[in-house]
């Protein structure tokens, strides 16, 4: 089986971009002071351990399947024929319907377990998220059968989610941690290259060495 195209990946900067809780932002503050204190050595093999994590953490997601309860095969077909008649799309996102409508196939074919659970890998749960929040259409009898397919699958989408949600917060703060051991280590190289020796210190230390240097 093809390994699912890893569709937690974001950029570092992307990461540090993101809104934290204030507990997010204690503990980030915590990081970043403990950071400027290693040494060039400390802080290179941090930045390799979170990388070598952050493959892992990001390969183990894109692997994951998501539990969803539909209760009866039947639903997982009513939702099938949504995709087939009212699924809207653009060129792009073509190749996602189609692997979240073969994934729900799938599902129907193998048979719900004994819960009325199936599985869904990541990529096509958030395609199957995205296709009924985005959904439009016109009248009162369209707007009803929308609502109450909604009603029915909701929950147990919104629940899977917040899974993946949460699985991903684990992804972004690693790459957070990884983006400002980046930014540490260019101040010191952009120090060294001042004529100033940096082996130890946070970046606005590194700063006014620089500064004095200049005098």
């Amino acid at each position: 089986m093809a390994k699912e195209k890893n569709y937690t990946e974001m950029t570092k900067e992307q990461a540090a971009a993101e809104v934290m809780s204030q507990d997010e932002e204690k503990a980030l503050n915590e990081f970043k002071s403990s950071i400027s204190d290693m040494s060039a050595k400390e802080l290179t093999k941090l930045q390799d351990t979170l990388a070598e994590e952050s493959v892992k953490v990001g390969e183990e997601i894109a692997l994951k399947k998501y539990t969803l309860n539909f209760g009866k095969e039947k639903l997982v077909a009513n939702v099938m024929k949504y995709f087939e008649k009212h699924a809207k799309w653009k060129h792009n996102e073509v190749p996602m319907l189609a692997s979240c409508y073969l994934s729900l196939k799938e599902m129907k074919e193998k048979g719900l377990d004994e819960n009325g659970c199936g599985e869904m890998g990541p990529n096509d749960l958030n395609t199957l998220y995205r296709t009924f929040i985005q959904a439009e259409g016109v009248g009162y009898f369209e707007a009803r059968k929308h609502l109450t397919l909604i009603t029915e699958i909701g929950q147990t989408v919104t629940d899977a989610m917040q899974e993946f949600g949460s699985d991903n917060d684990n992804l972004r703060n690693i790459h957070t941690k990884l983006a400002h051991i980046d930014s540490e280590i260019a101040i010191r190289k952009g120090a060294e290259k001042q004529g100033v020796t940096v082996d130890k210190g946070a970046a606005e230390v590194v700063t006014e060495e620089i500064d004095k240097s200049a005098e």
